[in-house]
Protein backbone atom coordinates (compact mmCIF):
# COMPACT_ATOMS: atom_id res chain seq x y z
CA UNK A 1 0.00 0.00 0.00
CA UNK A 2 1.32 3.48 -0.80
CA UNK A 3 2.57 5.53 2.11
CA UNK A 4 1.18 8.88 3.21
CA UNK A 5 4.18 10.60 1.64
CA UNK A 6 3.45 8.79 -1.65
CA UNK A 7 -0.10 10.15 -1.59
CA UNK A 8 1.20 13.61 -0.64
CA UNK A 9 3.65 13.56 -3.54
CA UNK A 10 0.91 12.51 -5.95
CA UNK A 11 -1.37 15.28 -4.64
CA UNK A 12 1.38 17.85 -5.12
CA UNK A 13 2.07 16.67 -8.68
CA UNK A 14 -1.63 16.65 -9.59
CA UNK A 15 -2.19 20.12 -8.13
CA UNK A 16 0.81 21.46 -10.03
CA UNK A 17 -0.40 19.88 -13.28
CA UNK A 18 -3.86 21.43 -12.81
CA UNK A 19 -2.35 24.86 -12.16
CA UNK A 20 -0.06 24.62 -15.18
CA UNK A 21 -2.90 23.51 -17.44
CA UNK A 22 -5.10 26.34 -16.23
CA UNK A 23 -2.30 28.87 -16.68
CA UNK A 24 -1.55 27.53 -20.17
CA UNK A 25 -5.13 28.14 -21.30
CA UNK A 26 -5.44 31.70 -19.92
CA UNK A 27 -5.75 34.21 -22.74
CA UNK A 28 -5.63 31.63 -25.51
CA UNK A 29 -7.63 33.75 -27.90
CA UNK A 30 -5.33 36.71 -27.24
CA UNK A 31 -2.48 34.70 -28.71
CA UNK A 32 -3.90 35.21 -32.18
CA UNK A 33 -2.31 38.67 -32.01
CA UNK A 34 -3.07 41.97 -33.70
CA UNK A 35 -1.68 40.79 -37.06
CA UNK A 36 -4.27 38.02 -37.29
CA UNK A 37 -6.99 38.76 -39.78
CA UNK A 38 -10.31 37.89 -38.23
CA UNK A 39 -13.55 36.95 -39.91
CA UNK A 40 -14.94 34.26 -42.13
CA UNK A 41 -15.39 30.54 -41.81
CA UNK A 42 -11.78 29.75 -40.91
CA UNK A 43 -11.89 32.19 -37.99
CA UNK A 44 -15.09 30.58 -36.74
CA UNK A 45 -13.50 27.14 -36.95
CA UNK A 46 -10.42 28.36 -35.07
CA UNK A 47 -12.51 30.01 -32.37
CA UNK A 48 -14.63 26.88 -32.00
CA UNK A 49 -11.50 24.73 -31.69
CA UNK A 50 -10.03 27.07 -29.07
CA UNK A 51 -13.32 27.12 -27.14
CA UNK A 52 -13.43 23.32 -27.13
CA UNK A 53 -9.78 23.13 -26.05
CA UNK A 54 -10.48 25.57 -23.20
CA UNK A 55 -13.47 23.49 -22.07
CA UNK A 56 -11.42 20.30 -22.21
CA UNK A 57 -8.54 21.91 -20.31
CA UNK A 58 -10.92 23.26 -17.68
CA UNK A 59 -12.60 19.90 -17.10
CA UNK A 60 -9.23 18.13 -17.04
CA UNK A 61 -7.85 20.62 -14.50
CA UNK A 62 -10.95 20.07 -12.34
CA UNK A 63 -10.44 16.30 -12.52
CA UNK A 64 -6.77 16.71 -11.58
CA UNK A 65 -7.72 18.86 -8.57
CA UNK A 66 -10.32 16.27 -7.56
CA UNK A 67 -7.74 13.49 -7.74
CA UNK A 68 -5.32 15.62 -5.70
CA UNK A 69 -7.98 16.04 -3.01
CA UNK A 70 -8.57 12.29 -2.99
CA UNK A 71 -4.83 11.69 -2.56
CA UNK A 72 -4.77 14.12 0.38
CA UNK A 73 -7.69 12.26 1.98
CA UNK A 74 -5.91 8.95 1.52
CA UNK A 75 -2.68 10.36 2.98
CA UNK A 76 -4.64 11.51 6.04
CA UNK A 77 -6.30 8.09 6.33
CA UNK A 78 -2.93 6.31 6.15
CA UNK A 79 -1.53 8.61 8.85
CA UNK A 80 -4.57 8.03 11.08
CA UNK A 81 -4.31 4.26 10.63
CA UNK A 82 -0.61 4.31 11.50
CA UNK A 83 -1.27 6.45 14.60
CA UNK A 84 -3.98 4.05 15.76
CA UNK A 85 -1.69 1.08 15.13
CA UNK A 86 1.13 2.70 17.05
CA UNK A 87 -1.19 3.56 19.95
CA UNK A 88 -2.48 -0.01 20.30
CA UNK A 89 0.90 -1.74 20.00
CA UNK A 90 2.15 -3.31 23.22
CA UNK A 91 5.28 -1.71 24.60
Amino acid sequence: MPSASDFDAAATALTKAAAELTEWMVGTRDRFGPDTISGGALTQVCHQAVDEAEQLATSTAEALRSQAALCRQRAAAVRATRRRSAATRPR
